[in-house]
Order: structure tokens, then sequence, then C-alpha cells
């Protein structure tokens, strides 16, 4: 990724370090919940949730992918950014209403645990 992506312009200012691992579990979030969702799918009758999440995530994580000079039109980054929050907001939401209603398995402690680190870090990169 570079200096120009979506949510590292703000950290011009932070370590490298900082930036590496901000990157870092921004692109992990993504492949640990497809991860769960499809451990979910092997269930004989998985919740909608579990299909809808899997699919965003890995929208999501092909959105990451694309090079940013693809969205190089300020119009094209900020749809580009708009597109990426709403994926993690609707890839959290059906993550949660698939853990609600299949309930909680092993899986999910490391998606937690990289939201945590992601606000942890978000916190850090502020304060830096």
């Amino acid at each position: 990724m570079s200096e120009a992506d979506g949510f590292v312009t703000f950290l011009n200012d932070a370590p490298p370090l900082l930036v590496l691992l901000l990157d870092l579990t921004v692109l992990a979030l993504p492949v640990m919940i497809a991860v769960a969702e499809l451990i979910r799918l092997r269930e004989p009758k998985p919740p909608l949730a579990s299909w809808l999440c899997t699919g965003a995530a890995v929208v999501l994580f092909l959105i990451w992918l694309t090079p940013p000079s693809w969205w190089s039109v300020p119009e094209a980054q900020q749809l580009r950014v708009f597109l990426i929050l709403g994926l993690y907001a609707w890839i959290l939401y059906d993550w949660y209403t698939s853990v609600r209603d299949d309930g909680f398995h092993w899986i999910d402690l490391p998606v937690i645990g990289t939201v945590c680190v992601m606000l942890g870090l978000a916190v850090a990169a502020y304060f830096a």
C-alpha cells in the first residue's frame, strides 16, 4: 500500500511501523471474518448472514488489492473510501448477526482481537 491509500493519509507523521501494523490489520480483518464465516457455512443450514458476510469480505479484500493508481480521480478515491467503509460496516454487522444467531466459535476470537487492535492502532495513530 502507498501513502495515498484511503485510511493511511492521516498518518503522515506516524512512525512507519505503526502505519505498517495498521495496514496489516486492515487487510487481515476481512480475511479472518471470511474464514470464520466459511466455517459456519459447513453447517447443514447456514444463516444468510454468513453468505453475505463472506461475499462482502471477498469484495472488500479485492478493493484493497486494487492499485491506488486505478482510483486516480479524487471522486473515485472518495468512492473507494465510501465503499470500504460501507463494506466494513456490512461485514461487522453480518458477522455480529451470524455470531448472535449461530453461537460463538473459537474462530471468532481472532476477529475480536483484530478489531481491538485496529481500534488501538487508530488511537495510537491519532496521538502519534
